[in-house]
């Protein structure tokens, strides 16, 4: 036998006290991870910083893309960040109800990198439609 884990799916998660950002604090939308635990993120003012994931939050918190954090500033680097806080989602309709964070916040479809986009599956016609493909033909 093993070690049964413990938690899960099944076990609720215990409520947390709703955290807003102080001085020097910002909210942030995840856009794309880099790697190497920085990422991209949109500030509540649109403008767009790199923001870096401490070790404390490695393998315990996990990051992606269209998640809502809270970051720190630096005082000594302007165009880098560091994150404090991941917030659920039920936290984050919470923090729109109070007016703390944007509508541009609550899209649920992530806005980084999609595999999917501009991918066309066919050759196109000099008038610009599509042309089919028979693959039997192949």
């Amino acid at each position: 036998g093993g070690k049964k884990k413990s938690g899960g799916a099944g076990v609720a998660k215990e409520k947390r006290p709703l955290i807003v950002a102080g001085d020097m604090e910002d909210y942030a939308k995840i856009l794309k991870c880099l790697g190497d635990r920085r990422v991209n993120m949109v500030l509540s003012d649109t403008t767009t910083i790199v923001g870096q994931i401490p070790g404390r939050f490695r393998k315990r918190v996990w990051m992606a893309a269209s998640d809502v954090v809270l970051i720190s500033k630096r005082a000594f680097q302007v165009d880098k960040v560091d994150i404090v806080y991941k917030y659920f989602p039920d936290e984050i309709r919470k923090l729109h109800k109070q007016g703390e964070i944007p509508d541009f916040f609550l899209d649920a479809e992530a806005t980084g990198d999609d595999c999917d986009e501009g991918v066309t599956f066919g050759e196109d016609d000099s008038d610009g439609s599509q042309v089919k493909i028979d693959f039997d033909d192949i």
